[in-house]
């Protein structure tokens, strides 16, 4: 029987790390029994004693996976992604043993890999933080939000249809996601060349998000025929929309939660509205856990 990456996946979902390691060490010395390229393997193993807080055994593995990779910096983008975990995992067992500056060098090359990914910001800001270095962890927390935020419309695309939910009334207890929302929206139109920005809200957003045709994050639309006119960056029922795809989602709870924990260090009175949404929103994500 051939073993595949699926199979792995899906122990890992169990927590079954025992027999992982066990499948997978053998493997070592006989990877014609699986499809499963090298490194990866070294991974996995690496992930399963990190999973088990076996630290000192995930250090080794996961540095074998990387002396498997040739320049990574040289590889296909997709490649590099791949890649760019490892060296995240490396990362956090390192910070997790306590070796800061082993921390500091894999979370950076992780980002040099893969910088679009805000969870390596995240983990790179935790260790800066752990070292004391409040200016930089926060500065990199920062990066980590707006990165999430801008994947976020970036992966939508332009298109009707894309994504929407039912116009409500946002409660005023959750309101940080709307300052990170804004840049994003920003970001989009300066990314695409367009001149305004346009955000209906109230009536008219449901009666968007109420028309088959219209139901989406955003889109651009030609206002008038007039030459030179750009297109105008429509997006109804914006702050909404991006609430419900945040609101359940614990990587974005985390990283509130972690930017509010190093602004508390460094006593700034903003770091109680990041840890209190943070908070709030780990319940309602818990509940909605406890429902499924």
């Amino acid at each position: 029987m051939t073993i595949n990456v699926e199979d792995i996946e899906k122990l890992f979902s169990q927590n079954k790390f025992d027999d992982i390691s066990n499948i997978l060490l053998p493997l070592v010395n006989h990877p014609e029994k699986t499809n499963i390229p090298l490194w990866n393997i070294f991974y996995l193993i690496g992930q399963s004693y990190r999973f088990k807080e076996d630290l000192h055994n995930a250090v080794v593995y996961l540095g074998k996976s990387i002396n498997e990779l040739e320049d990574p910096l040289k590889q296909t983008i997709d490649i590099k992604k791949e890649y760019a975990g490892v060296y995240k995992a490396l990362g956090i067992a390192h910070q997790l043993l306590g070796n800061y500056d082993e921390s500091i060098k894999a979370l950076s090359t992780s980002i040099d890999l893969d910088d679009k990914s805000p969870s390596h910001w995240n983990s790179l800001a935790i260790t800066q933080r752990l070292m004391k270095q409040y200016d930089k962890s926060e500065k990199n927390n920062e990066s980590a939000l707006k990165i999430y935020f801008r994947n976020i419309v970036d992966k939508f695309n332009n298109s009707k249809n894309s994504i929407y939910y039912p116009f409500e009334n946002l409660s005023n207890k959750v309101q940080l996601h709307v300052k990170y929302s804004m840049d994003a929206a920003m970001y989009l139109a300066v990314k695409n060349g367009f001149d305004t920005i346009a955000m209906p809200n109230g009536k008219l957003a449901e009666k968007f998000t109420n028309d088959k045709e219209t139901r989406s994050l955003y889109w651009s639309e030609q206002i008038s025929k007039e030459k030179n006119q750009k297109d105008f960056l429509i997006m109804p029922n914006y702050f909404n929309t991006i609430f419900k795809i945040i609101s359940n989602d614990i990587l974005y709870i985390n990283l509130i939660g972690n930017k509010g924990t190093v602004l508390m260090f460094q006593d700034k009175k903003e770091h109680e509205k990041y840890l209190y949404e943070s908070n709030l929103l780990k319940s309602y994500y818990k509940k909605s856990i406890k429902k499924n």
